[in-house]
This record gives C-alpha cells, sequence and structure tokens, in this order.
C-alpha cells in the first residue's frame, strides 16, 4: 500500500509567521481560544502555511524565527548529550526541541507538519521563561556567592532568620522553607506545616542543621535544618 504523502512545511518560515501573528495579535491559545472566540495562534498560522492567506511580517520577524530557530538547535543539543544525566525534559519541551529534527512526524530536519503547527506556535513563550529562569538563577548564583554555612552540624541553637521562599513539593510531599540569615548564609528546612511563616517574615527558631552542602541550582553553601521549633515570628521588615 502507498502511504498518502505528508504536507511539510519550512520550520524558519513558521517560526517567522508566528512571530509576525504574536506579535500583530499577541498569543492566543487553543483554550484561550475556546473562551474568546478568536482564532488561536496556531490555527492563524496555518491559515498563513497553507496560503489561505498573505502573511503580514516584517524584517523582525525573520530576524526572530533565526534566533528561535538558533535557540531550538542548542536546546536540542544540550538534550541530547545529557539524556542520560541530570538534563530532563518534559514530552512538551522535548517536542518543542524536536522540532529542528523534523518535528512530530519526523520528516526532514528544518521541515515541519501540520502536527507541529501548535509547538511552533509555542516557541517564543518557551523562550521567554526559559530566558526569565535564567535571570532568576543567576540572581540568585550572585545572591548565594557569599553565602557560608550556619551553625555546627547535629549540634541544636537558636537561629534568627527571614524566609526568602516557601513551596510545596509534590515530590517529597511536604513544604520547602528557604532562609537567610543576617549575613546572607542561606539555610533550608523541610515541613507539612505550611503556617510555620510567610515570605519575607523574620522569626526566631530552634533548629539543628542536619549536614551542610552546596546547592546544586545556584551554587552556595547551604545548610540543611530538621527539628524546627518556631520560637518567635517577628513579621516582616518595617
Amino acid at each position: 500500500m502507498t502511504r498518502k504523502s505528508v504536507e511539510t512545511y519550512p520550520l524558519e518560515l513558521a517560526l517567522e509567521y508566528a512571530a509576525g501573528i504574536i506579535r500583530t495579535h499577541g498569543y492566543t491559545s487553543k483554550k484561550e481560544k475556546a473562551q474568546s472566540g478568536k482564532h488561536s495562534t496556531s490555527h492563524t498560522l496555518g491559515i498563513w502555511l497553507t496560503n489561505s492567506a498573505t502573511p503580514n511580517t516584517l524584517p523582525e520577524d525573520a530576524a526572530k524565527a533565526k534566533e528561535a530557530e538558533a535557540w531550538l538547535l542548542t536546546r536540542r543539543s544540550l538534550a541530547n548529550s545529557n539524556r542520560h544525566h541530570s538534563y530532563q525534559l518534559s514530552d512538551f519541551n522535548y517536542s518543542i526541541c524536536n522540532l529542528v529534527n523534523g518535528g512530530y512526524r519526523g520528516v526532514a530536519p528544518g521541515m515541519i507538519t501540520k502536527s507541529d503547527f501548535g509547538f511552533v506556535a509555542c516557541v517564543y513563550g518557551t523562550m521567554d521563561r526559559a530566558a526569565g529562569r535564567e535571570a532568576n538563577r543567576a540572581e540568585a548564583t550572585e545572591s548565594a556567592s557569599s553565602s557560608e554555612y550556619m551553625g555546627s552540624v547535629k549540634k541544636r541553637a537558636e537561629f534568627f532568620v527571614k524566609l526568602i521562599g516557601k513551596k510545596y513539593s509534590d515530590n517529597i510531599g511536604c513544604y520547602i522553607y528557604n532562609v537567610r540569615d543576617r549575613k546572607g548564609n542561606l539555610g533550608v528546612f523541610f515541613s507539612n506545616d505550611s503556617s510555620l511563616a510567610d515570605i519575607n517574615e523574620c522569626f526566631l527558631a530552634k533548629m539543628t542543621p542536619k549536614r551542610h552542602s552546596v546547592n546544586v541550582y545556584h551554587g552556595g553553601k547551604e545548610t540543611v535544618f530538621n527539628r524546627i521549633k518556631v520560637v518567635e515570628n517577628v513579621g516582616k521588615p518595617s
């Protein structure tokens, strides 16, 4: 049986059109399309690529497309070289990076099919989020550069700290509390109790340094505490 040929489109052109659509109309997801009645970005991209409408692009859109394609190649290369290590991609991000290799259908490199229109429409938002994460990481790395360890391991003591981060982790099933003392030294502890403190509140707590380690995210020295007992919460600085 002869396989039906698949219509393909140049990735760089699709990225250029997507940049023009987003510049003109903003990004509209399929979910937002259902709520607003507007065409989704991926739908409009399909219309432009299939020549059902005259594309409205500028030279800046072509420049953004080249930048996006270079970013995809870099991300794809990084994912391939680290696929057996700690660098893991979600299915969504894997599909985004895989665009340069022929997309979902695995057609010729640099080409895509209709199955990839939705992923192409998401490239610029994904790039922006990645840039934001890198900026946050750079800021965290700079902030952590002067951090030293707090207290002595296994020696319980009182520590006056400020809460700089709190989030619930589904992986470990509890809250992760990130703290910093007056000298800029960083610490972390874990608790099922979400009410120990709120972000930017300062508190005195009896804690036991469980271990001293270098944080893999920001590269700074960090003290991991356990047996947490808040003695006094003095609130946020005035």
